[in-house]
């Protein structure tokens, strides 16, 4: 098996993180009362944002699978959501591409 940081993944990737911390923020055990997911999900996103250190436009792009600069998409796969390409044998490159290292 072959790993794959396209944009499309990255856009998977962060919609699962920011879906996963936002219903455990919103419906936590035991349940509370004036629980809102859409908020949940707003703060997880931008958590996820301040961590990487990126702009809110560049997570916008990737949000939606889009092509975003290589530094911006480096600093959302590593600081953003702690994975790192490069422990996979994977080299990010320009224009959404990457290459295997090994």
């Amino acid at each position: 098996m072959r790993a794959d940081f396209s944009p499309t993944v990255l856009k998977g990737f962060l919609r699962a993180r920011v879906d996963i911390a936002a219903y455990g923020a919103a419906f936590p055990d035991p349940p509370r009362k004036g629980a809102d997911f859409t908020k949940a999900r707003r703060e997880a996103l931008a958590e996820i944002r301040k961590r990487a250190g990126v702009t809110e436009v560049q997570l916008d792009l990737a949000w939606h699978g889009r092509a975003l600069s290589l530094e911006a998409r480096g600093k959302i796969w590593l600081h953003g959501l702690g994975i790192d390409p490069a422990a996979y044998g994977v080299r990010l490159l320009e224009g959404g591409k990457q290459e295997r290292l090994r």
